[in-house]
């Protein structure tokens, strides 16, 4: 598969989150639909990291919540995180899930929370930083 996400590198922590702010998509809603909505994408991204790339379950964790901007943040430790993790991610943000993210928090141990950088998923791009930048799909 070849890869046509646009991909932008942000040159630092403040523009990374200074962009990933401004692509926010805030759900107008906020139903209780929406909250019981995105526990299987969840689920699938839990699975995908501990089935699928042998990731330990205290190798990463979820924070934040969901609403109100359809965004999840994972910090994960790095060696458990590879360019094929994050097309995985994105072939999860389809359809009923295409303005939903999964933002990647890429640190060298969750108990350190050691920060190294970080990468954002949409269906339509990825936002990368730091160690997040060796994680992007060659093009």
């Amino acid at each position: 598969m070849s890869w046509k996400t646009k991909i932008v590198v942000a040159e630092n922590e403040d523009a990374y989150y200074a962009c990933l702010d401004a692509s926010t998509h805030p759900d107008p809603d906020k139903t209780t639909t929406f909250e019981r909505d995105y526990q299987p994408l969840e689920d699938q991204i839990a699975k995908l990291l501990t089935k699928e790339f042998n990731a330990p379950v205290a190798s990463f964790s979820f924070f934040d919540d969901w609403c109100p901007n359809r965004t999840r943040h994972v910090t994960c430790e790095s060696r458990f995180l590879n360019p094929r993790v994050v097309q995985r991610i994105h072939d999860l943000l389809q359809d009923e899930y295409q303005y939903w993210r999964i933002e990647l928090i890429v640190v060298g141990s969750i108990e350190k929370d050691d920060r190294q950088g970080a990468i954002a998923v949409s269906e339509e791009w990825l936002l990368c930083e730091g160690a997040g930048r060796s994680l992007c799909p060659t093009q």
